[in-house]
C-alpha cells in the first residue's frame, strides 16, 4: 500500500510539473494555468497530510490488535484465579501504558486526526476507552483484580470494538483518499 501511495504521489507531482512546464513554454493562459496548478498543489498537500496520518495509524493497528489477542482466552471467564490475575494485571498495565505514554501514544494520543473526520471520531472513542481502563486499573488494589475481572473484561471488549471501528474508519478513509487522488490526477490543468 505504501508503494501505491508513493507511486500515485510521484505521478501527480510529475503531472503538475509537466503542466507547469507547458504553461511556461506556450505562454497560453499562463495566469489561469498557474492558478489551477497552485490549486492542485494545495489539494495534493492536503491529501498527502491526510495519507501520512492514516498510514501512521494503519501501521500500528495490527500491532495493537496482536497485543489485545493476549486477553482473548480470558474474556469469557467470569472469574480468574489469583495467579492469572497477577499476570493479567501486568499485561494490561503494560498495554495501557504503551497506549498512553509509550509505543502507541504518538498515533493514539498525540496525533490529531481532525483533517480525517471519520478517523477522528473513531480514534476519539478509542482514546476514551483507554482512558477509562487506565482510570479503573489505577484504583484496583493489587489483590482486587480477581474480583474486578468481569468489569475489566467488559472494558477490554469495548477496547476491541473501538479498535475495530478505528480499523474500519481507516479503511474507508484510505479508500476515499485514493479515490480523491485518482480524481485529482484526471483533472486538467
Amino acid at each position: 500500500m505504501i508503494t501505491e501511495i508513493g507511486a500515485l504521489v510521484s505521478i501527480l507531482k510529475n503531472l503538475l510539473d509537466v503542466g507547469k512546464a507547458s504553461s511556461g513554454l506556450f505562454k497560453r493562459n499562463s495566469g489561469e494555468q498557474e492558478k489551477a496548478i497552485a490549486k492542485l498543489r494545495e489539494r495534493f498537500e492536503g491529501l498527502a497530510e491526510q495519507l501520512q496520518r492514516c498510514m501512521q495509524l494503519d501501521r500500528l493497528i495490527p500491532v495493537w490488535e496482536k497485543r489485545l489477542e493476549f486477553f482473548e482466552p480470558y474474556l469469557l471467564k467470569g472469574r480468574i484465579e489469583i495467579g492469572e490475575a497477577t499476570h493479567l494485571e501486568s499485561e494490561l498495565r503494560d498495554l495501557i501504558r504503551g497506549a498512553a505514554t509509550d509505543f502507541f501514544s504518538g498515533a493514539f494520543f498525540y496525533t490529531q486526526y481532525d483533517i480525517v473526520p471519520e478517523v477522528h471520531a473513531a480514534i476519539t472513542e478509542l482514546r476514551s476507552v483507554i482512558e477509562k481502563i487506565d482510570h479503573e486499573i489505577t484504583h484496583i488494589p493489587a489483590t482486587g483484580w480477581s474480583a474486578h475481572w468481569p468489569q475489566l473484561a467488559g472494558r477490554l471488549r469495548d477496547l476491541k470494538n473501538a479498535t475495530y471501528k478505528v480499523e474500519r474508519a481507516l479503511e474507508s478513509s484510505l479508500a476515499a483518499l485514493f479515490k480523491e487522488l485518482h480524481d485529482a490526477a484526471k483533472q486538467r490543468v
